[in-house]
């Protein structure tokens, strides 16, 4: 057993996170499942420099198809490969972890992700090695005030309070993995050989889960 308040300080939790304050493009969920393909975001994705050798940028380039996960799951695979990326064994269990702008419906203010999170990792956590994987994601630009999901200082802050108050509540060794270029979580969590994702927690839970069980069925 692990006593994680003397572990992680709260300077130490936010100084390990990647925060995304104006993530209104690189949207994976929302890049697969938009049923107009060419929203401005998907118009964005395509024609800016920025989003070139990302695998959401060669998804949108081969299909208009929407939710195509066979072909999602080649494309991770092949960008794993070209940066040689070395996905983590099975002696880690990956848990992503919704943070950022909906943390009431998606977060862990909502009382069953906390929960199960909770008791999931307890149980599993005997025998692997923990890693939590969130990035602080606010899905619209500041500047767009009257939009819901810009940032807001309250809302980062509350979830620090409840990631952090998790944290305290595991009884075992954790790891923080927060990327700033969401392909590696993508990458990650979908490659993993165990993963655990809440049903509550959204679009981009639901995507790597089910890449996730391409992945498991081709790897044995």
């Amino acid at each position: 057993m692990v006593d994680n308040s003397k572990i992680w300080t709260r300077d130490k939790l936010i100084n390990s996170l990647v925060l995304l304050k104006n993530n209104e493009i690189y949207r994976v969920a929302d890049i697969l499942n938009v049923e107009y393909r060419e929203s401005k975001f998907i118009r964005t994705l395509k024609k800016e420099d920025c989003w070139k050798n990302t695998i959401m940028r060669y998804y949108v380039e081969a299909t208009n198809a929407r939710n195509d996960f066979n072909l999602l799951y080649n494309l991770i695979v092949k960008k794993t490969d070209e940066c040689m990326i070395e996905p983590y064994d099975d002696d880690y269990i990956l848990v992503h972890i919704r943070t950022g702008d909906d943390i009431n419906g998606r977060g862990l203010a909502n009382k069953d992700n906390y929960n199960f999170y909770l008791s999931k990792i307890k149980e599993l956590g005997k025998d692997k090695k923990i890693v939590l994987v969130t990035a602080l994601h606010f899905g619209h630009h500041e500047k767009n005030r009257r939009f819901r999901w810009i940032y807001k200082k309250d809302i980062f802050q509350k979830n620090i309070d409840l990631l952090l108050k998790l944290i305290y509540e595991i009884p075992y060794p954790i790891e923080i993995l927060s990327s700033k270029e969401v392909d590696l979580d993508l990458i990650y969590l979908s490659l993993a050989k165990n993963l655990l994702v809440s049903e509550h927690s959204g679009g981009f839970s639901n995507v790597v889960k089910q890449v996730n069980k391409i992945h498991i069925s081709k790897i044995g």
